[in-house]
């Protein structure tokens, strides 16, 4: 398919097209040709429109509810993040593409609990969009104290302005906490494309 005479009535190629194509077309020594020069080590990139937060707190999660998480340790960019609002815990998506969000949650639960069910959502305008994986733990007799974790990953397409929050959800019965913990709550999210 690459080397297709007909590629040529298509019109302009895509850059990576046209480089897998020189690579087939000239493979060997002409391959090789084509690779002198290229710098042994990428330069150094650096992506602006991304955001990762962390918690160093403990946060008390209301029970049957889904509840904003708050992530008040910002590490990348640099704060103070025109896009990130620790306020309302909230990450404006700077340009309109395709972005990569992952977040995990601990919730630390008591004995009492029965059947408990926790997860976590990606929310966009105020809206769920996306959940998380569900952690389900059904207590023993006499019960235990356990941490349940949810962790969510997507790579999805959002316009400028959009608004995005990663709110968490369990039905123990009562509000329990969050793990207070920067290893076990987090928030990621990256610009990875601008194509449509």
């Amino acid at each position: 398919m690459l080397n297709d005479p007909n590629l040529r009535k298509r019109g302009p190629l895509p850059v990576e097209t046209g480089i897998a194509q020189a690579l087939v077309a000239n493979q060997g020594s002409g391959a090789a040709a084509l690779l002198t020069g290229l710098q042994p080590t990428p330069p150094e990139l650096i992506n602006p429109y991304g955001l990762e937060v962390q918690s160093n707190v403990a946060q008390s999660i209301a029970n049957a509810t889904f509840v904003p998480l708050q992530f008040p340790v910002q590490y990348y960019p640099v704060a103070p993040s025109p896009f990130w609002n620790a306020a309302t815990n909230t990450f404006t998506i700077p340009v309109s593409g395709r972005y990569v969000v992952s977040a995990r949650s601990s919730l630390v639960i008591g004995v009492a609990g029965s059947v408990v069910t926790y997860y976590i959502s990606l929310w966009a305008n105020g809206v769920n969009i996306f959940n998380g994986n569900g952690e389900l733990y059904t207590q023993p007799a006499g019960g235990l104290a356990v941490t349940l974790s949810s962790i969510l990953v997507v790579d999805h397409q959002y316009k400028s302005g959009d608004q995005l929050q990663v709110q968490a959800w369990h039905n123990y019965g009562s509000a329990q906490s969050s793990s207070g913990s920067t290893l076990n709550d987090w928030w990621t999210a990256h610009l990875i494309s601008t194509l449509q």
